[in-house]
């Protein structure tokens, strides 16, 4: 959805789009910096440099790197910056990891060196058993499953759909807390 700028001034919204997180006053439902429960605790939680090995789904080493993941937005959200080594080419990527709780949705954004297009996933779940996040991924449907599986561990298993049309299981990334 696009936040139209117009929409932000006027206390009904223009244009057909609604303002995101912007209340009829003009104010944010939550205050900035407020963290807004254990699902924004558990965000805090991954904060720090982490070590990533990706493999493909029958096990071989893809590629690896480093990642930072930091907050922004008041401890809204989680940032995931990723500089990887992915088949003998240099990778760069960024993602953005949120939970709307007027929805009851986590919603992820991720943008790469591989791709001129955004990935858009939008899910349900626990970290603890798995986010299950779906929407298109570099302009295939797709899914991906995040999971902390320990305190250091956080791992996320990306899907595509088999030739069945089932979903195959394309690559596994795992974080290791440094």
């Amino acid at each position: 959805m696009l936040l139209c700028t117009a929409c932000l001034s006027s206390p009904e919204p223009t244009h057909g789009v609604e303002p995101i997180g912007i209340g009829v006053d003009g104010e944010s439902p939550v205050p900035v910096g407020e963290l807004t429960g254990e699902v924004h605790r558990t965000l805090a939680s991954l904060v720090g440099a982490w070590d990533v090995t990706i493999t493909a789904s029958e096990g071989s080493a893809v590629g690896g790197g480093a990642a930072a993941l930091s907050l922004v937005h008041g401890g809204r959200f989680l940032r995931l910056d990723l500089d990887l080594l992915v088949r003998e080419a240099q990778v760069r990527s960024t993602g953005h990891l949120g939970y709307d709780p007027s929805r009851d949705a986590w919603q992820a954004l991720w943008l790469s060196d591989l791709s001129d297009r955004m990935s858009l996933l939008e899910g349900r779940g626990s970290l603890a058993r798995g986010v299950r996040l779906s929407g298109e991924e570099a302009g295939v449907r797709g899914r991906s499953v995040i999971t902390l599986e320990s305190p250091d561990r956080l791992v996320v298993r990306t899907y595509g759909v088999g030739a069945d049309g089932r979903d195959a299981l394309i690559r596994t990334s795992e974080y290791l807390r440094r």
